[in-house]
């Protein structure tokens, strides 16, 4: 199992920092680095980052200083969303894959509880989800009675929310070639 990384993209949510947020480092090391450990604490040691020519070079020697990983670099050109950053990486997808965004920071049972939730069932694709109490500017996933997604509101207004269960950017696709509807 592939854990692909998504680094290409454009943060806007920080101005007047524009480096990108995943880059910043804290208590040492860059939010990419202590992603990629929690990933590792999961045992998860094969990767994959889409990077940016804004980034790619930084991303890179990330990369270089990786012991025990095995890491492959994908080059997206132009930030046009997510499913434009895996189709930047497909050629390094060869079976199941966990697609997430490093400007967070998951407890490696994040990856845990979605690998064991695929083992439960026979799902295509999982998306790991966060009960909110207040409102949260990100994407608010609906589901029915069996926890199966319906659909997913991006950015509501507040008072608008659907449900208190935002999407967190921890997706994990077992058969990422199969077009999904």
């Amino acid at each position: 199992m592939k854990v692909v990384f998504l680094c290409g993209g454009i943060g806007k949510r920080m101005l007047p920092i524009t480096e990108d947020k995943f880059l910043l480092k804290f208590l040492g090391k860059t939010l990419l680095e202590h992603q990629i450990e929690r990933a590792k604490e999961a045992g998860l040691t094969d990767f994959v980052f889409v990077a940016s020519p804004s980034n790619i070079d930084r991303v890179g020697e990330i990369i270089k200083s990786l012991p025990g990983v095995k890491a492959e670099l994908a080059f997206q050109i132009r930030p046009m969303g997510i499913a434009d950053a895996l189709r930047s990486a497909e050629r390094f997808f060869d079976g199941e894959i966990i697609v997430l965004n490093p400007n967070d920071i998951f407890e490696s049972s994040a990856y845990s509880s979605i690998i064991e939730a695929v083992s439960d069932n026979s799902g295509i694709s999982y998306l790991l989800g966060c009960e909110v109490k207040s409102y949260f500017p990100g994407g608010y996933l609906v589901v029915d009675e069996n926890n199966e997604l319906q659909f997913i509101i991006e950015k509501p207004g507040k008072g608008m929310e659907p449900s208190n269960l935002v999407n967190v950017m921890v997706h994990l696709h077992t058969d990422p070639k199969q077009p999904q509807l």
